[in-house]
């Protein structure tokens, strides 16, 4: 009897069945095939087989079909999905389905395809939306790379051995010049872009410097074009693949390259299991294939940075200057002080500011404010989650007001007086940018255009906001206009309202995401950054000021060694979830050594859920430590728990 182990793109471990003889020749790891499950006849994926030693006490039954002649996929892709599965303690029928979200229909050659544009790896309708969307790129002609700064990639790719680059580009632009650069000098690569906007702004500058089709992989393509597209890498017809962070796992054979844009992005890191890191599992999956891996930031992540000066990664750092805006700080407690509210009468200006919503109401007399009822935590260690108050859209005036959770979407409305102490006197704390909006339009006697998650919905964010301020004088804006590409040099000046709060906020990389932002921000003003701050004398405001980023990175990395945090330690997440309260009731003093936070979870059909963190000196410790979480867990016996687990978590501000 000859044994398969079998996978399926669903949320299962994988499933040991017997091949018949017939199919046993063509039964090989990464083939597809057909077997019975739940009722049903699905497709799935072979891991491995074996031949048992001992008789098994309940009865295995049959595949029924095994696809094609070669595997769809490589030796190296199985051992990219188990690294994947364990690493991130993630089913593997969900990496699977990471993977190859539809295994009928890329193996099916005879599926039913659309209209005629729609089946090409690339078609005239995206060259046109990538035109549409790069319009603001700055022009890449005018950017020289040179070959002595092109060397070190070129020489790794010659080799065939892996290696890991991490470019400090001086500027966004010369980052996507010198990935444009290195991917004429192979004929396989894989770019990721963190972004839609961002990677139909570079597609087309992309596609006629490989000579050819590329296959696009992300989010907003139409399930029948996507398909097409996975059968196009599968065959083999398309070498050059791009896209957003699940390019990463598509089934390309041995790419020569692979370049992730902007590897400091928190879009490279999945929301739900499985919850990897695009930017490590391409540092992985160089390794597995020997590779090339070139990353490339304006203001790389601390962690990568921290690879770099160690030797595990190659920093290429172009001996070329970029012009930036002069940084100018203003100290005062003000939502915008009167120097640049005299500013703003001139040209077209932007106000940068970190909150959406209106503010943060406090009570003056006991210094009670409103918290979220499912963020509540019951650790003693974790701050509690405010509720901000925001104006109902529409609503002239503010009449009709409301408090929001912009953690978990809680919405109540705000009492008239006091919950704690009965009193009647709130204070509005911080701004977020629907007061920024009205106050700026009281003192300047204009419109401010405001451009939030609120306002900007959908994919085409970019182009809704490019239309939103064709003609604006005062723009107010969150993170979703950091758009250095599109807008490059675009504003005469901006302005970073109460960037204080990234000191006070509980999490070790709120300061890396500060610099982050500024850097992104220097390459969308022409004149000055204005930084209101009451703590001007802060480190990091100085190294802002002088672009040193080396040493903010040195400064950052010696307060992460004295507080044992990344990359001197290891961190992970996770969120135990329940369909009923009474589980949750149950579980509670299994998870209260550990510390916990309840929450409401975004999964349908599970009603309440407890967030862990856990921290360790190093992986195998981590992985102890979750392992025995896992079965304190699962011996209490409760069956509608499901465990979520988010190692090396990302700060989504």
């Amino acid at each position: 009897m000859f044994l398969i182990e079998v996978l399926f793109p669903q949320y299962l471990m994988p499933l040991t069945y017997i091949c018949p003889e017939h199919l046993r020749q063509r039964a090989l790891k990464g083939m597809v095939v057909t077997a019975p499950i739940r009722g049903n006849t699905k497709e799935g994926i072979i891991l491995d087989y074996s031949q048992p030693d001992v008789e098994r006490a309940y009865k295995l039954r049959e595949i029924t079909d095994v696809y094609d002649d070669t595997p769809l996929m490589s030796e190296v892709h199985l051992k990219l999905l188990e690294w994947i599965g364990q690493y991130y303690h993630a089913r593997p029928g969900l990496v699977l389905k990471s993977m190859i979200p539809d295994l009928q229909t890329v193996i099916n050659a005879d599926a039913p395809k659309r209209a005629a544009r729609s089946t090409k790896p690339i078609a005239a309708v995206d060259r046109q939306a990538a035109s549409n969307a790069g319009h603001c790129l700055p022009p890449l002609d005018e950017i020289e790379v040179t070959q002595e700064t092109l060397k070190p990639v070129e020489d790794a790719m010659k080799k065939n051995v892996f290696s890991v680059h991490l470019l400090h580009t001086p500027s966004y632009a010369y980052g996507i010049k010198y990935m444009l650069e290195a991917v004429r000098l192979t004929g396989s690569a894989i770019v990721l872009c963190p972004e839609i906007d961002g990677l139909k702004a570079i597609t087309e500058s992309l596609s006629d410097a490989v000579g050819g089709d590329i296959c696009l992989i992300h989010s907003s393509l139409p399930h029948g074009r996507r398909n097409n597209n996975y059968r196009a890498i599968v065959d083999g017809s398309i070498k050059f693949v791009a896209g957003t962070m699940s390019a990463i796992l598509a089934p390309l054979k041995r790419p020569s390259l692979i370049v992730v844009l902007e590897e400091h992005s928190s879009h490279y890191k999945a929301e739900r299991s499985p919850r990897y890191h695009a930017r490590d599992v391409a540092v992985k999956r160089g390794l597995l294939e020997e590779t090339t891996v070139l990353l490339i930031s304006t203001c790389p992540s601390v962690s990568s940075y921290y690879n770099a000066l160690t030797g595990r990664y190659k920093l290429i750092h172009p001996p070329v200057t970029y012009p930036r805006p002069s940084i100018r700080l203003i100290k005062t407690r003000q939502p915008v002080s009167y120097r640049v509210l005299k500013h703003l009468r001139k040209g077209t200006n932007l106000v940068y500011v970190n909150k959406k919503g209106y503010s943060t109401p406090v009570c003056s007399d006991c210094g009670y404010f409103y918290t979220c009822p499912r963020c509540k935590p019951i650790a003693a260690t974790v701050p509690p989650h405010p509720l901000v108050l925001y104006n109902e859209d529409n609503v002239a005036g503010g009449a009709n007001r409301f408090l929001f959770c912009n953690r978990c979407g809680y919405r109540t409305s705000p009492s008239v007086s006091c919950p704690e102490c009965d009193g009647y006197n709130f204070t509005l704390i911080g701004s977020g940018t629907q007061r920024i909006e009205e106050l700026l339009s009281q003192k300047l006697n204009t419109t401010a255009v405001r451009i939030d998650s609120d306002i900007i919905k959908g994919q085409q964010k970019t182009a809704k906001a490019l239309a939103k301020m064709a003609d604006a004088t005062v723009v107010v804006a969150t993170s979703v206009l950091l758009k250095p590409l599109h807008l490059h040099k675009r504003f005469k000046s901006i302005t970073l309202v109460n960037p204080d709060v990234f000191l006070t906020m509980p999490h070790y990389q709120a300061m890396e995401r500060l610099f982050q932002d500024v850097f992104s921000l220097s390459e969308m003003a022409r004149e000055f950054i204005f930084i209101q701050t009451a703590m001007p004398d802060n480190p990091i405001y100085e190294f802002m000021k002088n672009y040193n980023y080396e040493g903010f990175v040195i400064h950052e990395l010696k307060n992460r060694k004295e507080l044992s945090y990344p990359p001197f330690s290891r961190m992970a997440i996770v969120n135990v979830i329940c369909s009923v309260k009474s589980s949750l009731n149950a579980i509670r003093p299994v998870v209260e050594p550990f510390g916990y936070v309840e929450f409401k979870p975004s999964i349908s059909g599970y009603d309440s859920g407890i967030h862990v963190s856990l921290r360790a000196r190093g992986k195998v410790e981590l992985n102890l430590t979750i392992s025995r979480l896992q079965k304190m867990i699962n011996d209490t016996g409760i069956k509608d728990v499901r465990l979520d687990v988010d190692v090396d978590p990302v700060a989504f501000f």
